[in-house]
């Protein structure tokens, strides 16, 4: 392979193994739960997002939900960092 290629991979790697923080509203995380699509794929992608909620976002969410949604909010929440991003 040419220098010139190897140097492309490189670059590559670096670029997938970035990371970016993305904070989401409220309103996002609640068109998620009740099964917005658009809501869902901003959650999803791009792949290598790290998905931030604030506190208050999840106090609001689980402040409002049904006893019968404790499960989907508490799987949200699993998947997302709430508060500070990783440094």
């Amino acid at each position: 392979m040419a220098a010139g290629g190897a140097r492309a991979d490189r670059g590559s790697a670096a670029q997938s193994a970035r990371t970016v923080s993305v904070l989401f509203d409220s309103s996002v995380l609640i068109a998620h739960l009740r099964g917005e699509p658009r809501a869902t794929d901003a959650l999803l992608d791009p792949p290598m997002t790290e998905r931030l909620v604030s506190a208050l976002s999840r106090v609001e969410i689980e402040g409002g939900m049904r006893s019968a949604e404790r499960a989907e909010v508490a799987a949200l929440f699993a998947a997302v960092t709430v508060g500070r991003p990783a440094p």
